[in-house]
């Protein structure tokens, strides 16, 4: 996220950027290198879930110090994530107690119950996935979308052809033009 982050630094002056490592490290399960990550893939789902949102709630805790350090308005945030990133930022808007001006992920998934979508605020929503990811699949991004608008939220959703699992320059300018459009 950090090529990203750069850009939006140079697109909206004024803004913080943030761009927090995930808490734990990852040795190579899909890619041979290493890296960070939220939470643990070594586990059943219903663990995931909960293990993304107590990943959510210690990012929101981050940000609302970042918030009040800058004397910012609670919901004078945007969200943005990719990967496990993208579902920790999906949930961490949503668990917000005042809503984001928006939420941005990136070949992600919403890790929430079946049925158990409960969204504090309504923010706009953009889910960016390559057609061609063997990671997570693009029918997650989809499947969000779907759970997403039921739960009464906007919702863009743009598949890029071609494209696997990777934070792309292709996703650059569908996040900058949202952003730009949430008036941030």
């Amino acid at each position: 996220m950090a090529p990203l982050a750069a850009a939006w630094r140079s697109q909206f002056p004024g803004a913080c950027v943030m761009v927090p490592d995930a808490p734990h490290v990852y040795r190579g399960r899909f890619w041979r290198a290493q890296g960070r990550k939220w939470f643990s893939l070594d586990q059943p789902r219903d663990r995931q879930m909960a293990a993304a949102a107590e990943a959510a709630q210690g990012l929101n805790d981050r940000v609302d110090a970042e918030l009040k350090r800058r004397g910012l308005k609670p919901g004078a945030v945007v969200y943005c994530g990719f990967s496990q990133g993208a579902m920790v930022a999906l949930l961490a808007g949503l668990m917000r107690d005042v809503a984001p001006l928006g939420i941005v992920a990136i070949a992600g998934s919403l890790l929430a119950p079946e049925g158990g979508l409960v969204a504090r605020g309504r923010p706009p929503v953009l889910l960016v996935h390559g057609a061609e990811d063997r990671v997570v699949p693009a029918s997650r991004s989809k499947e969000a979308a779907v759970r997403l608008r039921a739960a009464g939220m906007r919702v863009q959703l743009e598949i890029l052809p071609l494209l696997e699992h990777l934070i792309v320059p292709d996703a650059a300018p569908y996040a900058a033009d949202f952003i730009a459009g949430l008036g941030a």
